[in-house]
């Protein structure tokens, strides 16, 4: 068995979006997309954006995890044009309760904080989820202060990261000494007072604060046979495009959601709800 490694993909063929309905789209008559663009909503007001940049060639029906879904089909350019936008706040402290809840809205980030007492941020690393690894040794300031905002925006007292892994926790303290109201524990534990996040979760709220912007980034774990692997790549690609790249049968698969979620015989589309894909 090969040793645990990290993969970025980043070049996918064609990226899948949901849609359920026509008239709530926003699209241009040549086609063409940016990368990170708001092209218009679902019937329940979740938004969408397209990953990638390029043009959409069509419609088709996949699976996103036990459903089977109408999406737009992008073909990608390769190039990651992206037209202008906004930016966020240098220093996320600044924003009020009311603007944060509206960027969370915009960019599909869930977490209500009316009475609620803390955040619990699960940061640990399983033996099929390893994402939280990379993540962490990439961003570990950002996580902190990310985790710090949300406190501050919707003043909340208290945040908790779980960690399991000694590696990570060190990470975590090299700057844990500036934010005293957030603390480490080595269990989950949920009520109806606290919200909970992952790894992802958070990164996710840091490029909306500080950049405005969708996050069209996807960490999953593959394990297989040949090992481990930790992906980079963009959300609601093909798995079996994914499989492709890292050279793998596609033959038995089955993802596994946020929740805990197993799912067999999968083909559809990696969405941000996977975060573990078995192949057998």
């Amino acid at each position: 068995m090969e040793k645990e490694r990290y993969e970025v993909f980043n070049t996918p063929s064609y990226v899948y979006l949901m849609y359920d309905s026509i008239d709530k789209l926003t699209l241009r008559k040549s086609g063409s997309v940016y990368a990170l663009e708001h092209l218009g909503l679902m019937s329940n007001n979740y938004n969408i954006y397209s990953p990638v940049s390029g043009k959409i060639i069509g419609t088709k029906k996949v699976r996103k995890e036990k459903n089977e879904v109408n999406t737009l089909v992008v073909e990608n350019d390769y190039k990651d044009k992206c037209s202008k936008i906004k930016t966020g706040k240098e220093i996320y402290d600044y924003y009020k309760r009311k603007e944060a809840n509206e960027l969370f809205g915009l960019f599909n980030i869930d977490g209500k904080f009316n009475g609620k007492k803390y955040i619990m941020v699960d940061l640990t690393i399983k033996s099929n989820n390893l994402e939280n690894k990379y993540i962490v040794n990439k961003y570990n300031y950002e996580i902190l202060e990310t985790i710090d905002a949300i406190q501050k925006i919707f003043s909340i007292d208290t945040a908790y990261i779980t960690v399991n892994n000694g590696i990570i926790q060190s990470l975590l303290e090299e700057y844990s000494g500036i934010y005293p109201n957030i603390k480490f524990v080595n269990k989950v534990i949920t009520n109806e007072y606290s919200v909970l996040y992952n790894g992802y979760d958070i990164i996710k709220i840091y490029n909306a604060l500080k950049f405005n912007r969708y996050y069209n980034i996807k960490y999953v774990t593959v394990v297989s046979k040949k090992g481990i692997v930790v992906v980079k790549t963009k959300v609601n690609i093909l798995i079996n495009e994914l499989m492709m790249f890292l050279n793998l049968e596609s033959n038995n698969i089955t993802v596994i959601t946020y929740s805990n979620e197993k799912i067999n015989n999968y083909d559809g589309i990696l969405s941000k709800d996977i975060k573990t894909i078995v192949v057998s």
